[in-house]
Parts: structure tokens; sequence; C-alpha cells
């Protein structure tokens, strides 16, 4: 996945600066939908960008977001599932159309 390092580095740059200016909205349109989410009561699926939205501070827990915060762009993760943030808090990878996208929170 080399020729994946440069992309995903930007991306989460690009996320990093998102929720550190708790930008929702942008954030909203990094995800693929629908949102796979896991906690260790349920799993659900966030279908669009509102219920994104107004879900943000349930999704974007304190603890996803020390983990966008701390990832060093040098150790991001990537195998067939895709990349890594964290110790799998946040999955994403490359669409069809080239651009990445969050596919999974865990949280």
């Amino acid at each position: 996945m080399p020729e994946l390092a440069p992309k995903a580095r930007r991306f989460l740059a690009t996320l990093q600066a998102l929720v550190k200016a708790d930008d929702r909205q942008q954030i909203a349109g990094m995800i693929r939908y629908p949102l796979n989410v896991y906690s260790a009561k349920r799993h659900r699926r966030i279908s669009n960008p509102g219920a994104f939205v107004s879900g943000y501070p349930v999704l974007f827990s304190p603890a996803v977001k020390k983990a966008i915060e701390q990832q060093s762009p040098e150790c991001l993760f990537g195998n067939w599932q895709g990349v890594m943030i964290g110790n799998g808090e946040v999955w994403f990878e490359e669409g069809p159309d080239g651009t990445m996208k969050i596919k999974t929170l865990n949280q």
C-alpha cells in the first residue's frame, strides 16, 4: 500500500485540522455512508451527513478525537481493510472515485 501512503497522510492532516477546529460539517463530508459505528454495547449505522452532524458529540467521543489528534502520519497502519487511526478507533479507505473516506468508528 505504499502508493496510498501520501494520500492517507494528507487525509489524516485534513481530518486532524477539522477535529481541532470542531468543524462537524466538513468532517461529515469525509464520511462514507452508511458509517459503521461499533461500541461495547452495540453496532449502529449512521446513514447521512445530517445524522452524523447531530450525533457528532457522541460519535467523535473524547477517545476518538484523542486518537485522531495524536496519530503520527508516519505511523499509519494499512491493510486490506483500509487505513487505521490509533488502535482502530477510526478506519478509512480509498473509494472507487479515488477519494478517501471514513468508513468505521470503534468507540
